[in-house]
């Protein structure tokens, strides 16, 4: 950590200098500020400025390490897990947060049980509809009332994803 400390301190005080530059008599027009242009001014070649805010130095440090990589790291494995948390985990009894998803099934507009996204390929749940006796992982009974649990199909930000199939229901 004392290497990161230096590197920060190197970075702040760099960071000062181009933020509240010396003040120089620059009427003379022989002076380099006066002839420089706006661009070169802001012109730095040992420091960048990344997408984070993060001031990083190349060329003084001869480090390696760049906060950026670090942040990249950890912006990689919040996306995976997000991904992953909005996508349901079926539970290998066929349940989700101990609901059975199987039987008799109504589809409401809001306050549903689950979310359920019908896609063609790679689901979560394969579905086949029944029109009785629906007791085994994947079989789904529609219905207008009693239902034993309740779906609202969504595009997006389902709890799970469900391919509706003629034979063989269940979990892919």
């Amino acid at each position: 950590n004392g290497i990161h400390e230096h590197q920060r301190a190197e970075g702040r005080e760099q960071l000062a200098e181009i933020l509240n530059p010396p003040v120089e008599d620059t009427s003379d027009p022989e002076h380099p500020a006066a002839r420089a242009t706006t661009r070169n001014k802001l012109k730095r070649p040992d420091i960048k400025v990344s997408i984070f805010g993060y001031y990083e130095m190349y060329k003084d440090i001869g480090s390696n390490h760049r906060p950026r990589d670090s942040i990249m790291k950890y912006f990689a494995l919040l996306v995976l897990l997000s991904s992953s948390a909005f996508a349901g985990s079926i539970d290998s009894d066929c349940t989700l947060n101990g609901k059975k998803l199987y039987g008799k099934v109504q589809v409401v507009s809001s306050f549903a049980d689950f979310k359920v996204e019908e896609v063609q390929s790679f689901p979560d749940l394969k579905v086949e509809k029944k029109s009785s006796f629906a007791d085994d992982c994947g079989e789904w009974e529609f219905v207008d009332s009693f239902p034993d649990f309740t779906i609202e199909y969504v595009t997006s930000f389902a709890d799970f994803k469900i391919e509706f199939v003629s034979s063989f229901p269940g979990l892919p």
